[in-house]
């Protein structure tokens, strides 16, 4: 990461980064922030990697148009499939992605059964799988595809969809699990488990702990979609109040 940073650009299908930017801006309240939460694209979890490959360039040349040079992925998706070929494009943008700092909290533990929860598109890259695997080299670690929670999140959070599509993808036991999307924070409340739960919020919280912060604590959030509904959403979920404007992506 940076040594310095005056506004941090973060990006992610929609309200799942939201949440990880709501908490930075507490823990660092004079850091600027320009969020876009491309909902008109959302949710990546089905995308093709060609079309991950375009949302990640178009994302990361507006950015740039917008004189944004200090980047954070905030989208497991994402930063899987996109990040690293869009990154190729725009050298000059300082690009920071969430993966390893979220596998890294579980290197102080010992677990010997590790769940890992996120979109199919992660999933299939195996990403967490292959560094816990090096992690645990005796755990059983189980990936779960958990399509059906983001379109719930982004399309009116209808709790009992939510709490359905939960008990159906978290039955089963284990020590850890990882909640390899940014969204997924928001179904702690409906997991019956044991085991721990760690998700991306505190690795990104930490990743600006060591940072010099010099901006005035700026957050403008836009959406590619429809601000008022976005604006709604947020106001009940997280009780705050952004200034959401629409944005459309620079094309590649």
């Amino acid at each position: 990461m940076m040594k310095s940073i005056k506004t941090l650009g973060c990006c992610d299908s929609g309200i799942g980064g939201l949440i990880s930017i709501h908490e930075l801006h507490k823990t660092y309240p004079n850091l600027d922030i320009v969020f876009i939460a491309d909902q008109l694209n959302s949710p990546y979890g089905d995308k093709s990697i060609d079309e991950l490959n375009d949302i990640a360039v178009q994302l990361f040349k507006t950015f740039e148009e917008m004189g944004v040079k200090d980047i954070l992925v905030a989208c497991n998706t994402l930063c899987c499939n996109g990040a690293e070929y869009a990154k190729t494009m725009y050298p000059d943008l300082n690009v920071t992605t969430i993966i390893e700092p979220t596998y890294n909290q579980l290197k102080k533990y010992d677990f010997s059964k590790i769940n890992i929860l996120a979109t199919e598109r992660t999933i299939d890259t195996h990403v967490y799988k292959n560094a816990l695997s090096k992690l645990f080299p005796n755990a059983s670690i189980k990936e779960i595809k958990a399509s059906k929670i983001v379109p719930i999140i982004e399309n009116g959070f209808n709790e009992e969809l939510l709490k359905e599509a939960v008990k159906e993808y978290c039955k089963d036991d284990a020590d850890a699990w990882i909640l390899g999307c940014t969204h997924y924070p928001l179904i702690r409340p409906y997991m019956e488990t044991k085991g721990m739960i760690f998700d991306s919020i505190q690795p990104m919280i930490e990743l600006l702990k060591d940072v010099e912060i010099e901006g005035e604590g700026k957050v403008s959030v836009y959406t590619t979609k429809d601000p008022e509904e976005l604006k709604k959403t947020l106001n009940n979920l997280l009780n705050c109040d952004y200034d959401i404007q629409y944005i459309k992506l620079k094309q590649s």
